[in-house]
């Protein structure tokens, strides 16, 4: 008898306990809805990269030809790209005319994103170089938004033999370079993921090749060429919703970032593999590719008869002191602030490269400034921060003695 009664008893406690769930689950959901909508209504302005490129078989994609201006809530920038895919003035005869020829590469950080064309730091540097003046010097801006070091290198090829510098400054971002280099074997491409282009490996003896299979294809139509890890399955996914990119801006979603490892790597790869003091297999390899393609710059570019510059920019954790302490720096026997620098400076030095660091620059402006040289939700450099590495960069080829002070 009793065990039938206690039978009776917990059949409705069941249900009643099984209706609670599903009424807390679908309450959550119907909040998370509710959240989503609302962080839709607020969240900022934005503006999609890929309506400013087309197709190329060689490099994925370049800038279209034409004026684009960009309004956002945090800025608004006009981008002139000339008929080459620069963004740039028209060449005109100003190539032949300038007693100093100067090409800056690299990605967002150089096109620039977020800044209008004359307050980029390539035109930035060229009024301070040459006060206007084309005979004396002008400096080319061929950075494209999205590029990879690959890229950079593909890119020089195209533009020596028609700008002809005597300097090449490169502009290494911190944020993506480290990052978007990895070939489909290892993950595939990030920015430009259904793009095919040429792209770089290491063979088995450490030795760069260049890789042509994928050279114009259309990637989307083939998924075994597109091996996504799964961070970045689950970074992308995330990144659909206003709500989770509306957290990823507090330091909660940072603090998440740094430690949470879907796949063993961080959230914030590019950086994470920039900062840490003890390299894993998968970070060596992408600190061993960028090394080799960087010197494969250095050797094409001596050859051409020109020199190579390159300014490092750094990304938000090592410029803003909250920003660190909220995330890496949280774990220091884990992550060292200024040891991207320097092995970034070591390889410079073995590849015979001129090497600017703005990190410290940056650093000590944001606190003396009291104020970011980067936009928040863009996180781009602002006219300031591009102010900044402009300075930087003439400062040090004065010093060099590569152009006359």
């Amino acid at each position: 008898m009793s065990d039938t009664g206690d039978s009776t008893i917990s059949r409705p406690r069941g249900k009643a306990i099984l209706f609670a769930l599903i009424s807390l689950s679908l309450g959550v959901i119907f909040g998370l809805a509710v959240a989503e909508v609302w962080a839709r209504m607020i969240e900022p302005a934005g503006f999609d990269t890929e309506s400013l490129h087309t197709r190329h078989p060689v490099l994925g994609w370049v800038p279209a030809s034409g004026r684009t201006t960009v309004r956002t809530d945090e800025y608004s920038a006009t981008y002139d790209v000339n008929a080459l895919g620069m963004n740039d003035r028209a060449l005109g005869d100003s190539v032949d005319r300038a007693r100093i020829r100067i090409v800056a590469v690299g990605d967002s950080n150089t096109f620039a994103q977020a800044v209008s064309r004359q307050d980029a730091w390539p035109k930035v540097l060229e009024t301070m170089l040459f006060k206007g003046d084309e005979e004396a010097g002008v400096v080319y801006n061929i950075g494209v938004i999205g590029y990879s070091l690959g890229q950079y290198l593909l890119r020089l090829r195209e533009f020596q033999p028609v700008l002809r510098p005597q300097i090449v400054v490169v502009g290494f971002s911190m944020h993506n370079d480290l990052y978007d280099l990895l070939p489909p074997r290892l993950g595939g491409f990030v920015y430009g993921e259904t793009l095919g282009r040429v792209y770089f490996d290491l063979d088995e003896q450490g030795n760069l090749i260049e890789i042509r299979d994928l050279a114009g294809k259309d990637l989307s139509r083939d998924g075994s060429l597109r091996k996504r890890a799964v961070n970045l399955r689950i970074r992308n996914f995330l990144n659909g919703f206003a709500l989770y990119r509306r957290y990823r801006q507090s330091d909660a979603a940072m603090w998440v970032a740094v430690h949470l490892r879907p796949s063993g790597e961080s959230l914030w790869p590019a950086i994470d593999t920039a900062l840490k003091k003890r390299l894993d297999q998968s970070d060596e390899f992408r600190w061993r590719l960028a090394g080799k393609i960087l010197e494969r710059i250095a050797r094409e570019t001596r050859a051409s008869g020109a020199q190579v510059v390159l300014a490092n920019i750094p990304y938000l954790p090592q410029v803003y002191d909250d920003v660190w302490q909220t995330s890496f720096g949280a774990q220091p026997d884990i992550y060292d602030r200024w040891i991207a620098g320097e092995r970034l400076g070591r390889i410079c030095e073995q590849a015979g490269i001129h090497y600017v660091d703005t990190t410290r620059a940056f650093v000590e402006a944001a606190r003396r400034n009291h104020r970011w040289l980067h936009y928040r939700e863009d996180r781009h450099p602002t006219a300031e921060g591009h102010l900044l590495i402009a300075q930087l960069v003439a400062a040090a080829l004065k010093e060099k003695h590569l152009v006359s002070p």
